[in-house]
């Protein structure tokens, strides 16, 4: 031991048996202890930390010291070692008196050795299921340190997981998971138990028995032969744990089959007892530590063949059809298919000696018109022969060409009686069909004649000629023109692959053609002018541009050059660098080959200017939301760029609207309403300005589909046969589709189509002997019956649906309760209205008394709006004035003429300022006859003006009100009307004579209204203070 002070000492383990005698020594170097050293022995157990010792005295019965300071010694002895007092920690401590401080220490761990208590496993009857997990639990109590548990199998070390107890009281736990197999049933699994108070031979064990539970393995031969009439005894064996609790038979596709037992019998079986029949068996079982019992199942299956002879042969397709040159398969089977597996003897009509296969398909690898005929399948097997079968095997032929068109022809203008003829074989006939360049030719031109003719070869196979003449009414002397040069399609389909197709490229040797659109071209004065004529010629044509009489060609600022634009058309350009003002005007472009005249055509040179109106606005396709258009365009006016703009109005809504197009020529427009007549026009636009409109179209969208109507009633009289159904009028003509499902079928078959004339339709139908479960009608469109609305189910007829015209005047019970009702509410209003008006009377009669007691006081009297006995003069106010509830003519503005109302109170407007009507909408009939209060005054922050206020000393009379107005007596009243034929309203300088007047010139003086600064009507001079009071009397 070292001599400094505050040396710690790592103590060690020490074990002790229970009841034994343990030593732990505190050795220290000499000079460490004084007299004022303190000795101490501390002690850590279950209950806490406590003092064993204290210098040379010992605090416990059980416990010695053996102090010598002198020789550096202070151990603790521990006689009789317990348990509960001595297992934990002690500790050795030197510490100098009066400072505390620690001068030296050692400790040590003390386990008092207990050994352990016998091992036990849970569940002590283990019961686990193949194949799920299941847990052992092994566990000691009572032990010292905590022991160590380990389980074996088979002498094999298992891994399981310790759960620690930590002292004898709880127990040390060990789990083996297992997932048990088949073979672990009855595995002995041994737990062993030990710990330091043991010797190292002697351990503690136990063991248990795993029973594994296991569904049911069932066992059965996979096939079974017997003969028919014969008895069948099938033997099925099931093994598992616990033994099954049924055992069952089943067959597939026979749910009503099903035999109880291990044993399969059938005393006499048949040809239709063949089949595939299943063991079925059932544990129940139920693990350790779980309280739900579950079911496993077992399955075994046995396939039984009767050995008979094949049935029936049937060969599929049951009407084949082959193409030529293509393979193609028959089928052959036999039901029943007899045991053992038949063979099949195919062979062609006319042949039955030669067998042509014994398999049961019968391929053609390539079909050819000679395999067409009648074939026969017979199945046979050593039982014995089962009946033939025969189909028809017809071969079908794609078109081909035998004779096609020349690749290439070339002809001179003007030849006559000139034809094209191309030749096809096929089955069925093909039907031919001629194109130029890619479009169907049609006879009705009268350009074209065509005539074909057919001859029927071998196997009903049709070899078709057909003729392609040009010549026609529309056609000068049978002759070729230019127009009829293109590539040529003869084309022969019949349904069967691809259509057969030769083409020839037709020439036609002409002069030049004029093929440009415009004669006019546009360029600014500095540009470059391009100059284009297109001519279509074959040969091909040289141009030569000339203009005031002179040739123009490569030289100074003048350019040509020749394009191949395809086609035979070849395009002769002129370009002019530089343009000058000299440069405008016409040029001529003439162009010639070997074949004949030359052709001229006259090109203008032009400054750039708007577009030219565009022509032939045409429809392409319309639905109930948009439409297509096209439109011939005019001279573009110099501009690649130029756009088109449509302009089109709704009939009904009188609303127009525009579309831009931009530069395309082929414009939809959307969002349009259904079943409605609009008008377009378009009108084409550049930088230099715009083109006239073109000419009007009038289009009508279609109806929607969800827009079509459908009968509001339909009824149908099973009896007569008569079906009866009402239509709304309606603008669209409509048909009606009556379609009916007979008993016993879903399908719905069409019975009849009428068109719309009436409202009520009546309708007899031919009902089957069984009748009509259903009918129903739906309404289409006349132009296009496809478009039809949803359908209606009729309904057994009960009484004939009225005549239109007596259910117009017919009136039915819930009108009738609603009318009544109508007049009932009425009444009761008139009532309430005539007590109000009789109470206001009495306190009109009321006011008046107060009003003469009043008339001495000098308090201002209140101004109501005007009365207008007979109407009101201002017919631009007679919406507000009718109703009560609306807001008076006259209010007070304090915001002046702009921030006012101007005598105009707008719907929806609620000025800051002045004051409005505003009537509640709870209000009562009585209230609403009450005058007393119709002013309702600002609730914002207004000024003094046009309002009242206490007495002030300063004003005129020294009196505001707090109501702004009151009602008229009706004395007051009737004195103001006597005097209205001579208002000073009109007598106001400036203002015209009332009489002179028309009606519109006094309603707009009733509505004006003047800013603070006028002093008109009666006023008081201009003030912030004053009060200005308008009255007007009619």
């Amino acid at each position: 031991m070292g001599c400094c002070s505050g040396q710690v000492m790592l103590g060690d383990s020490r074990d002790v048996v229970e009841g034994e005698t343990l030593r732990l020594p505190c050795r220290f170097h000499s000079a460490l202890g004084s007299s004022t050293t303190l000795y101490f022995w501390s002690r850590v157990n279950k209950d806490g930390k406590d003092n064993a010792a204290i210098n040379a005295a010992a605090l416990d019965p059980h416990y010695n010291i053996d102090f010598s300071p002198q020789e550096g010694k202070y151990d603790l002895l521990i006689s009789k070692a317990n348990y509960d007092k001595d297992n934990g920690k002690f500790e050795c401590w030197l510490k100098e008196g009066g400072s505390g401080v620690d001068i030296y220490s050692v400790s040590y761990v003390v386990t008092v050795l207990i050994p352990p208590g016998e091992p036990r496993i849970t569940p002590p009857k283990p019961i686990a299921r193949e194949g799920e997990s299941a847990a052992l639990t092994c566990s000691s109590e009572g032990g010292s340190p905590d022991p160590t548990i380990r389980w074996y199998r088979d002498g094999v070390l298992l891994q399981g997981v310790i759960q620690k107890g930590g002292s004898r009281e709880r127990p040390t736990s060990s789990i083996l998971t297992i997932t048990p197999r088949l073979e672990d049933d009855d595995a002995i699994y041994r737990c062993v138990v030990w710990n330091r108070a043991l010797r190292e031979d002697l351990k503690l064990e136990t063991s248990v028995s795993l029973r594994v539970h296991y569904g049911p393995q069932v066992k059965i031969v996979s096939y079974q032969e017997a003969k028919a009439g014969e008895p069948l005894i099938v033997k099925c064996e099931v093994n598992s744990k616990p033994p099954p609790h049924m055992i069952q038979w089943l067959k597939e596709g026979d749910p009503y089959f099903r035999q109880t037992g291990d044993t399969l019998r059938i005393e006499k079986i048949t040809v239709d007892d063949g089949g595939r029949y299943i063991c079925q068996a059932a544990t129940s079982f139920r693990p350790s530590g779980s309280n739900v019992q579950s079911e496993a199942i077992g399955n075994g299956t046995v396939t039984v063949r009767i050995r008979h002879k094949p049935g029936q042969a049937e060969i599929y397709p049951v009407q084949p059809v082959a193409i030529a040159g293509r393979p193609f398969t028959l089928s052959c089977t036999a039901h029943p298919l007899g045991w053992p597996l038949p063979e099949y003897r195919w062979w062609k009509e006319g042949t039955s000696t030669e067998d042509i296969t014994t398999k049961s398909n019968y391929t053609l690898v390539s079909a050819h018109m000679s395999h067409e005929g009648r074939y026969f399948c017979q199945p046979r097997n050593l039982v014995g022969n089962g009946g033939s079968a025969s189909v028809y095997l017809t071969v079908h032929e794609p078109a081909s060409i035998v004779i096609p068109l020349r690749p290439q022809t070339i002809k001179k203008d003007k030849e006559r009686d000139y034809s094209i003829t191309c030749r096809a074989r096929g089955k069925p006939k093909p039907k031919v069909r001629w194109l130029q360049n890619g479009q169907p030719i049609s006879e009705d031109s009268g350009l074209f004649h065509i005539s074909t003719s057919e001859v029927v070869e071998d196997n009903n196979a049709f070899v078709v000629q057909s003729t392609l003449a040009f010549a026609g009414p529309s056609r000068r002397e049978n002759g070729l023109t230019a127009g009829d040069r293109g590539r040529y399609t003869c084309e022969f389909d019949n349904g069967v692959g691809e259509a057969a197709r030769s083409e020839m490229m037709l020439r036609i040797e002409h002069s030049p053609v004029v093929r440009h659109t415009y004669n006019r071209v546009a360029f600014d004065v500095g540009e470059t002018a391009v100059i284009q004529c297109k001519m279509q010629a074959y040969p091909a044509p040289q141009f030569e541009w000339s203009s005031r009489g002179r040739v123009l060609d490569e030289y100074g600022n003048y350019g040509t050059n020749i394009t191949d634009l395809g086609e035979d058309i070849y395009a002769g350009v002129l370009s002019i660098r530089d343009m000058k003002e000299e440069d405008y005007g016409e040029y001529t472009c003439r162009a010639s080959n070997q074949v004949g005249d030359d052709k001229k055509t006259i090109i203008r040179l032009v400054r750039k200017g708007p577009p030219e109106r565009p022509t032939h606005l045409e429809l392409i396709e319309v639905s109930s939301d948009k439409v297509t258009l096209r439109w011939q365009e005019g001279f573009n006016g110099g501009f690649a760029n130029t756009e088109f703009l449509v302009t089109y109005l709704n009939t009904e809504t009188g609303r127009s609207m525009n579309e831009s197009c931009r530069s395309q020529n082929l414009c939809q427009i959307t969002g349009l309403s259904a079943n409605t007549e609009y008008h377009f026009k378009v009108i084409a636009v550049n930088p230099r300005g715009y083109s006239p409109y073109s000419e009007d179209l009038s289009v009508t969208t279609k109806v929607n589909l969800k827009d079509m109507p459908r009968p509001t009633e339909a009824q149908f009289d099973r009896d007569t046969g008569y079906l009866t159904f009402h239509v709304e009028p309606s603008s669209l003509k409509l048909l009606a589709k009556i379609e009916a499902r007979p008993v016993g079928t879903e399908m719905w078959i069409q019975q009849t189509v009428i068109s719309v004339i009436r409202q009520i339709e009546k309708v007899q139908l031919n009902p089957p002997d069984e009748g009509f479960s259903d009918v129903r009608v739906k309404l289409c469109l006349e132009s296009n019956d496809s478009w039809c609305g949803d359908a209606k189910l009729a309904n057994p007829l009960e009484e004939e649906l009225p005549n239109p015209k007596d259910s117009r005047a017919a009136i039915s019970s819930e009108t009738l309760m609603v009318i009544v009702g109508i007049i009932g509410v009425t009444f009761l209003i008139c009532i309430v209205l005539a007590i109000c008006c009789c109470w206001k009377k009495k306190v009109n009669h009321k006011e008046k008394k107060e009003f003469e007691m009043e008339t001495q006081n000098p308090r201002p009297k209140a101004v109501t709006p005007p009365y207008f006995p007979d109407g009101v003069v201002n017919k631009g106010l007679e919406s507000v004035t009718d109703d009560i509830h609306k807001a008076g003519i006259y209010t007070t503005n304090t915001s002046g003429i702009n921030g006012g109302m101007n005598g105009h109170i707008p719907s929806g407007s609620h000025p800051h300022s002045g004051m409005m009507y505003n009537p509640d909408p709870d209000q009562s009939p009585c209230s609403a006859l009450d005058h007393s209060e119709p002013w309702l005054k600002p609730t914002d922050d207004m000024g003094t003006e046009g309002s009242y206020q206490p007495y002030d000393s300063r004003l005129p009379n020294g009196y505001f009100y707090p109501e702004d107005y009151q009602p008229l007596t009706e004395e007051m009243m009737n004195m103001k009307n006597r005097e209205h034929l001579h208002s000073p309203y009109y007598d106001v300088s400036g203002l015209p004579d009332p009489y002179a007047m028309s009606e519109e010139d006094k309603t707009q003086h009733i509505s004006m209204s003047f800013d603070e600064s006028h002093e008109s009507g009666y006023s008081t001079p201009n003030s912030r203070s004053r009060r200005v009071i308008r009255e007007i009397i009619v």
